[in-house]
């Protein structure tokens, strides 16, 4: 429809309004979108080659009209661009930027023109059609043109749509507008020869505008049946929709979400795609559409050996021996998702099985798996051979769609074999002294990648010279191989140890008797002479002279050998003044003139008894007997460990002791209790009872103080009552005693 003078200039004013307010609004800050126009970024078959498709040969030359072999030329744009959002809040990273004004027109206060130019479009037209808004001027139309042959079932890329019209003009008259229009054979099922435009609200027929996809309400008082009429369910499509007021990362007020433009195709034909976008009515308020960068996928695939990806060394062989040569198949683009079949050829000069382990035939990767992987064992076979090379051949096969054949070549070469030589950097491979040391030297050379090597007594111990000082004869083995880990080389170098004692001491200690003196000699053993004796004196001889003058001394010396080592002792002497002999003895109370004597546990190695009474003994602990008691001077004689003498003297009187125990009763009643009448006695020598019954007659007689009465006469019992007794006794030393008294029988 035409607008009215009055439209146009409300248009102008709110253009002019929003200039302004961009104009005042500039911000410099980190987080907007940056675009580049430099070429070659301002080439559209560059872009679309180089950042919207993922594959390069993906990318045929565009003709106009499609498919009539008439070359189509489009010259560089101001209004197409790489952008760059990473860091950003914009829902793409990178990709194409096409605008109806100079690209600059997406970056928050940047300076840019509008062309102004009208050019009509027969396809753009058609959007309008669909939107209810009836046939316009078209001004500062961005196109982009190319064809591509289809390689699987289905064409898809990524967009967003941002527009400055989302500020004022939803759900009114002026609709700036876009579309993706793919032409060929077999679009969406349809076999003919047709255009059709993917760019659509997903899971709709409905061209994605200001009016079919935005807020959910009208914008600048305009009617809300203009967005129903374009698309009824605009208020719930509303979802797609990213307010963007403050023009926060791109200089457009509103902007959808990251869409997708699908189409199904015929494996094998060849489509014409037309990507399009314009200003309406006039060339104000401007318009964009971002597509993502390497959305635009083909069915790709890759097979790629990879020599020695396990090893520190760079080779562009496999190496005999080393680790498995991965050749890595993976999927991209539009393979990601099917599910495919490799079959795999194998030539070359090198024979499988024979120059390498036999690998499959063929490999089958399902949807869900975008990458595997085969793995070239080369065999070290040992024979030194000029490399081989394999040759594969890849057939891969998508749902009877035709793909290009692969060929990828991997060549295997002989490892490189390591070698060591270990030698003694000293005159001679045999020790002096045990703390001697000598130098080991290790060289090792070749191999593949780091070398391992080292020696087996030593954890870790990669030491190229080292110190070794042993003790025993000793023969160290070192050993080598490379990262590959196919051969392991070894060597080794014996070190002779000389056959020396370690140098002892024999600890000795010394007694001295009171008065004398004592030569102590350095007693040891061992090491390698000569040998150097320094005694605590500064003497240098073998033995030294000491007179002790107290009771405890320490001599000390030390020894030292040819090869410097040593010991030292420290020698105690002692002198034997504090250990005289002590003496102990015990009357028998039995028999007072027999005496027990007793020396201390001290050992001795003589003793001699003087008892006083011209008798003697060599006894450590004897027992003596006098003939009469008295006192008498018993001497103690010995002779200690160390031969000296010792002797002590004590005085001891032998008496007359002795002790009688009568009781006054007994119960001789069969209860085992106190059955018997019983004396007790010491130091008796002679005894006699006699017990009276109370009429005068002798009822026991005894002269043995072991032999009881036990309350009988003539074999009977005698009746309960009291009983009269008398005793006499010589004592051990021939006195006479006598004693008189009465018991009691009780029953």
């Amino acid at each position: 429809m035409n607008l009215s003078h009055s439209m146009k200039i409300n248009k102008f004013i709110k253009i002019l309004v929003f200039c302004l307010v961009g104009i005042f609004s500039f911000r410099t800050e980190a987080q907007n979108i940056s675009v580049s126009n430099v070429a070659p970024y301002n080439d559209p078959i560059w872009l679309v080659k180089n950042v919207l498709v993922d594959a390069q040969n993906a990318v045929l030359p565009a003709y106009n009209p499609p498919f009539s072999g008439i070359s189509l030329l489009q010259p560089a744009s101001t209004q197409v661009g790489f952008f760059n959002a990473a860091g950003t809040n914009f829902p793409l990273d990178s990709g194409i930027v096409m605008s109806t004004a100079e690209i600059n027109v997406a970056v928050p206060g940047a300076a840019f023109n509008n062309p102004n130019v009208a050019r009509p479009d027969s396809d753009l037209d058609g959007v309008l059609s669909a939107l209810g808004l009836g046939s316009q001027t078209l001004f500062d139309k961005s196109v982009i043109e190319f064809s591509f042959v289809a390689v699987s079932d289905s064409v898809e890329f990524e967009y967003v749509f941002a527009s400055n019209e989302y500020g004022s003009y939803t759900c009114s008259n002026f609709n700036d507008v876009f579309g993706f229009f793919l032409t060929g054979h077999g679009v969406n099922g349809v076999p003919s020869l047709s255009t059709v435009n993917i760019a659509l609200i997903p899971n709709t027929t409905v061209p994605v505008a200001i009016n079919t996809l935005n807020s959910g309400a009208p914008t600048g008082g305009n009617n809300a049946s203009n967005c129903l009429t374009a698309n009824p369910n605009y208020v719930a499509h509303s979802s797609y929709f990213i307010n963007n007021p403050g023009s926060n990362a791109i200089s457009f007020n509103g902007y959808t979400q990251v869409l997708k433009a699908r189409a199904a195709v015929t494996c094998g034909n060849v489509y014409h795609i037309k990507l399009a976008i314009t200003d309406v009515v006039d060339g104000a308020l401007n318009s964009a559409v971002f597509l993502g960068a390497k959305s635009f996928k083909v069915p790709k695939y890759s097979f790629t050996p990879v020599p020695n990806s396990s090893n520190s060394f760079v080779d562009s062989m496999a190496v005999e021996g080393c680790s498995p040569t991965p050749v890595v198949i993976r999927k991209s683009g539009g393979l990601l998702g099917k599910s495919i079949g490799v079959a795999i050829d194998k030539s070359g000069t090198a024979v499988e099985g024979v120059d390498y382990l036999s690998i499959t035939d063929s490999i089958w990767m399902p949807a869900s798996v975008n990458e595997d992987t085969i793995f070239i064992y080369a065999i070290n076979d040992g024979v030194s051979e000029a490399p081989e090379k394999i040759v594969f051949d890849f057939d891969l096969h998508l749902a009877n769609c035709p793909i290009v054949p692969s060929r990828a070549e991997l060549y295997i070469r002989d490892k490189s074999f390591i070698s060591t030589s270990v030698l003694s950097l000293a005159a001679s491979d045999t020790l002096e002294c045990p703390n001697d040391s000598i130098l080991i030297h290790v060289d090792v050379s070749g191999g593949d990648g780091d070398t391992l090597w080292g020696w087996t007594d030593l954890i870790g111990g990669n030491q190229a010279d080292r110190y070794v000082s042993p003790t025993v004869n000793t023969t160290y083995y070192l050993y080598a191989t490379d990262e590959c880990r196919s051969d392991t080389v070894w060597d080794s170098i014996t070190i002779y140890a000389p056959i020396l004692s370690p140098m002892s001491i024999n600890s000795q200690e010394f007694m001295v008797c009171e008065g004398e003196s004592v030569e102590i000699p350095a007693d040891f053993s061992g090491g390698k002479p000569p040998y150097d004796i320094l005694w605590f004196n500064g003497s240098t001889l073998d033995t030294v002279l000491i007179f002790p003058r107290i009771d405890t001394n320490w001599v000390t010396y030390r020894v030292t050998d040819a090869c410097g080592s040593f010991v030292s002792d420290s020698i105690l002497v002692h002198l034997d003044t504090a250990t005289k002999p002590l003496m102990t003895y015990d009357i028998d109370l039995g028999d007072p003139l027999s005496v027990a004597f007793f020396s201390d546990n001290i050992p001795r190695i003589k003793y001699h008894w003087d008892f006083g009474d011209g008798d003697s003994s060599l006894l450590k602990d004897p027992s003596h007997r006098y003939l009469a008691k008295g006192k008498y001077d018993v001497t103690l004689t010995v002779t200690t460990t160390d031969g000296c003498i010792k002797q002590i003297t004590k005085i001891i009187e032998v008496e007359e002791i002795y002790e009688l125990y009568v009781p006054n009763s007994f119960t001789p009643n069969g209860d085992n209790l106190n059955e018997e009448f019983k004396i007790y006695g010491t130091g008796v020598e002679e005894y006699e009872i006699r017990i009276y019954n109370r009429w005068g007659a002798e009822v026991f007689r005894s002269n043995d103080l072991d032999n009881p009465w036990d309350g009988t006469y003539l074999g009977e019992k005698v009746p309960q009552g009291s009983y009269a007794y008398t005793i006499s006794i010589t004592t051990t030393f021939g006195g006479v005693r006598a004693k008189k008294g009465t018991l009691n029988v009780l029953y």
